[in-house]
């Protein structure tokens, strides 16, 4: 099964991607290292490690499952805000979003604020009036943003993405720690968003009053060289989090969902990305995952995608949960096995 994983990057799982080059103040390679006999043993749902510089997976738990993504949802909100806002413009804020209910920061209707400053109160804080301003500038309506919020998904490659709601409920709307991480990665490659992510307090004016605004992800407070990005709880999702460090010139992010406690999400991202780090330029060719994604190409079929895989249909259908085989069609995502076992139980989808 490792002849298969080896077929598998070299036929284009990561087509379009070059390695990152090492600079000076990159931690020294591991020399002569091979793929790790034991890695880290997660508590958490799912968990991922993706490189912000290439987008390669390189650990992966549960990576394919689908999970309600609970305030991670806000950073394609941001995202599709600033795909289709003026950053720098303002927002006049309606009464609808200065009574939406939930965490809020205290918006006024009538007053104009700063699209990035409500950027910062939702990203910070999930603040639901700061979300609902933003949709009713950006889209006019719910359905038109959420249509928006599903473009730039696809866009950032997180295919496996669908949502309900732009304010993080986790009713109906599902994703993969692997799409969540590509966004976190999205973030952090902004301009506007990356900073933003990095930032642990932000003062700002609104209404005449200067207020401070603190980010709720401790991981940003906790953990050497952190670099952002969001974390939260809701009701079904769990404690989940996205979390980016810098070693060197390495810069990874980490996505952990469905952890039962603080505690237990803050071990499982540490972990995963000492693990990453210490076996970067191994994982970048093996990645420590159970399976790996496969994006498919117009024209190739189940049977040619085992066939040039070394895997057989049947274990790219159970994964999957593909009913017919020949059902395939381009832009689809497959997961594909690697020979890790994944915890028993477990199906493509959760």
């Amino acid at each position: 099964m490792r002849r298969a994983l080896f077929a598998l990057l070299t036929l284009g799982i990561w087509a379009g991607l070059t390695l990152p080059a090492a600079g000076p103040g990159s931690p020294p390679p591991d020399r002569g290292d091979t793929m790790p006999t034991a890695g880290p043993v997660f508590s958490s749902a799912s968990v991922v490690v993706v490189d912000v510089a290439t987008g390669r997976l390189l650990v992966g738990h549960n990576a394919y499952a689908k999970r309600p993504p609970g305030p991670l949802v806000h950073m394609l909100t941001a995202l599709t805000v600033v795909t289709y806002a003026d950053v720098e413009g303002t927002v006049r804020i309606s009464r609808r979003a200065a009574e939406q209910p939930g965490v809020r920061i205290g918006v006024v209707p009538g007053a104009e604020m700063p699209v990035f400053t409500l950027l910062q109160g939702l990203w910070y804080t999930g603040a639901a009036d700061a979300a609902r301003a933003l949709a009713d500038h950006v889209a006019g309506s719910e359905g038109a943003f959420l249509r928006q919020m599903a473009e730039e998904a696809r866009r950032q490659g997180a295919l496996e993405t669908k949502l309900a709601s732009f304010l993080g409920d986790p009713s109906g709307s599902a994703s993969t720690a692997y799409d969540l991480a590509l966004l976190a990665r999205a973030a952090l490659n902004h301009p506007a968003l990356g900073p933003l992510a990095g930032t642990r307090k932000a003062r700002v004016t609104w209404d005449g009053s200067e207020r401070q605004l603190f980010h709720v992800n401790s991981f940003l407070w906790r953990h050497p060289g952190a670099t952002g990005v969001k974390s939260g709880h809701a009701e079904g999702a769990g404690y989940v989090a996205a979390a980016s460090a810098k070693r060197g010139e390495r810069h990874l992010v980490a996505v952990v969902l469905g952890a039962n406690a603080p505690d237990e999400r803050y071990r499982d991202l540490k972990q995963a990305l000492d693990f990453a780090f210490r076996h970067y330029d191994v994982l970048l060719h093996t990645p420590w995952s159970d399976a790996l994604p496969y994006d498919v190409q117009p024209g190739e079929t189940l049977v040619g995608i085992a066939a040039a895989t070394g895997l057989s249909v049947g274990q790219i259908q159970e994964w999957n949960e593909l009913d017919d085989p020949n059902r395939l069609s381009a832009g689809t995502r497959l997961w594909l096995p690697t020979g890790r076992a994944r915890p028993a139980g477990e199906s493509g989808s959760a």
